[in-house]
């Protein structure tokens, strides 16, 4: 690095070996800083040797990267210099202990009758709620509503953190419902983006024979045109529509079997371009 600007690198422990070497390129660096998020600073210096030792119960451990960053920039956890200060509730040594290895578990009952501790461990838990949700949509509900009721009050920030994608989705869902803007950081998928759905919903409908549910739902799509206009597309939208309920189209029942039913093309199937209807003919062949 040529440049004599400051680098700082925050939010990341290193996990992936090519980010670990720049990291550690940058703390290096007499104009580079590491700003390590979550650092353990309240285990005991024993219990933090288990850690980075690399043996099997350590590689489970959320500490375990972090420790292994610290031994690839070449410093110890007492040499890292703490930005601000701890928070009153004290929920950082809580939390520690409760994630202690469990080959230094036996030290929970000596952490126990330390002066102080007991009430620091109420202190920490004094102001968070338990939820008990019957169900996946009471859940993402009681969550929503938390979320709703923050956003009232200018003073205050919420954020959701789960490892359940359905949950935040159908969190965002309830939001969106009550016009709730809200910052998704996790991304989008391939299969959530416009693209992606229109690419499933076409296959879904060439493998299902151009049958009326899914055909509809692909016709429905923006990006279904299939050299029509706008005037064709809408016409061939209602054809579907009215096909899932004609006489010669019974629930559950493929275009293609409704014709050999009754010797008579459906609506639909007339109204896509005969290339979709080869490919869809083709697929059911194969399968």
């Amino acid at each position: 690095m040529r440049s004599a600007g400051p680098f700082i690198a925050a939010g990341s422990t290193g996990s992936i070996p090519s980010t670990a070497t720049l990291l550690a390129t940058i703390a290096r660096h007499r104009h580079g800083a590491v700003v390590l998020p979550g650092l353990d600073t309240d285990l005991d210096d024993t219990t933090w040797a288990l850690i980075g030792d690399d043996g099997e119960s350590a590689h489970g451990h959320p500490q375990f990267a972090m420790a292994a960053l610290l031994k690839r920039i070449g410093v110890l956890r007492g040499d890292v210099k703490t930005l601000a200060a701890p928070a009153t509730y004290g929920r950082e040594r809580l939390v520690s202990e409760a994630l202690r290895p469990a080959a230094a578990s036996e030290l929970w009952r000596e952490r126990l009758g330390e002066p102080g501790f007991g009430a620091q461990a109420d202190a920490a838990m004094s102001k968070i709620a338990v939820i008990e949700a019957a169900n996946a949509e009471e859940e993402a509900l009681a969550i929503a509503v938390a979320l709703r009721e923050t956003v009232d009050d200018s003073e205050k920030t919420a954020a959701l953190v789960t490892p359940d994608v359905s949950l935040g989705r159908r969190v965002m869902a309830l939001l969106a419902r009550w016009n709730v803007p809200v910052e998704d950081s996790r991304g989008i998928t391939l299969a959530d983006r416009a693209d992606g759905v229109f690419a499933r919903l076409a296959v879904e409908a060439a493998l299902e024979g151009a049958a009326p549910v899914p055909l509809l739902a692909l016709l429905k799509h923006p990006s279904a045109k299939f050299e029509m206009g706008a005037v064709t597309r809408a016409g061939a939208r209602h054809s579907a529509r009215a096909a899932a309920e004609a006489r010669h189209c019974g629930p559950g029942e493929r275009a293609s079997d409704a014709t050999r039913r009754t010797g008579e093309i459906p609506h639909q199937a007339r109204l896509i371009p005969a290339s979709f209807r080869s490919a869809a003919g083709a697929d059911r062949r194969r399968t």
